[in-house]
């Protein structure tokens, strides 16, 4: 199996939250509806999400904008 040698980025829920212009529960309301990537738990209280998959989910938004327009 291949190792890719950049790190993995991981981003609190504030970050993702900043990352995608919404609040906190509409992450949630999201996850829920399997719209938003789902966190990595770290540890029991620290959901962590990867920034990569952030990332992919931002441009698909877009994408999915300029295929409408």
């Amino acid at each position: 199996m291949p190792q890719n040698d950049k790190p993995v980025t991981l981003l609190k829920l504030n970050q993702v939250c900043e990352r995608l212009q919404i609040g906190r529960s509409a992450v949630y309301v999201g996850m829920a509806a399997g719209r938003i990537p789902r966190p990595i738990h770290v540890a029991p209280k620290a959901p962590r999400w990867r920034a990569d998959e952030i990332d992919a989910h931002i441009e698909q938004l877009s994408e999915r904008r300029r295929t409408e327009a």
